[in-house]
């Protein structure tokens, strides 16, 4: 993308377009018309990857309703106390 931004003329010390993907390509915009310069390249380059980033994909949130709820346990949500830390242990080691 720097190549774009900067140009052909930022690629003056390399040898030849394979050190850049889109030097001295011509880009086709949505009507088919081909780029005629690196500016038009990145204008198009823009558009596409500006379109495919921030699309709105269609949700159906009505799906959401259908899911089950889950059980909850509440001794779940409760921090165990020292006393039963050491006894869960003392019954691993007993297995």
């Amino acid at each position: 993308m720097r190549c774009l931004e900067n140009g052909l003329q930022a690629h003056q010390g390399l040898p030849g377009p394979q050190y850049c993907l889109f030097c001295e390509k011509k880009i086709k915009d949505k009507r088919g018309i081909a780029t005629l310069n690196d500016k038009d390249n990145l204008k198009i380059l823009k558009e596409h990857y500006t379109t495919i980033f921030n699309g709105k994909v269609p949700t159906d949130l009505s799906v959401l309703d259908e899911i089950k709820p889950m059980h909850i346990v509440e001794e779940m949500g409760k921090v165990p106390t020292k006393n039963e830390i050491i006894e869960s242990i003392n019954n691993d080691m007993k297995k």
